[in-house]
């Protein structure tokens, strides 16, 4: 990737090298990963940590890009409209807290009358 920018993103201000050497960090495992139960996680995180609790570490999410959220945008838009004409409930745009119950997660439907909390 250039250091250039497409004409809806601000152009990276820090050289080529730095930036590579940082996404390379963020992509790796964290070394000291904060530890908490999903109860202490619920308490720490407020709505505006991006921010996810997988297997008792907290992990930091990475912002996105205009780029990234020009194309969520229009996809929830599709969804949206699909999921309306056929009744099949809502789509919701995150970020948000969500909790998948273990029956749900290993692959049962929810539909919208039985929605995931």
């Amino acid at each position: 990737m250039s250091a250039s920018s497409t004409p809806n993103e601000a152009p990276w201000l820090i050289p080529p090298a730095l930036r590579l050497q940082l996404l390379a960090l963020l992509a790796s495992e964290p070394q000291n990963a904060l530890t908490m139960t999903y109860e202490e996680f619920l308490d720490w995180a407020d709505e505006d940590t991006r921010a996810e609790w997988v297997d008792g570490k907290v992990v930091m999410a990475s912002p996105v890009s205009v780029r990234h959220q020009l194309l969520v945008n229009f996809l929830v838009g599709v969804l949206n409209t699909y999921a309306r004409l056929h009744d099949l409930g809502r789509v919701l745009n995150g970020p948000f807290q969500v909790r998948y119950p273990i029956a749900e997660a290993r692959g049962m439907w929810s539909r919208s009358e039985h929605a995931w909390t």
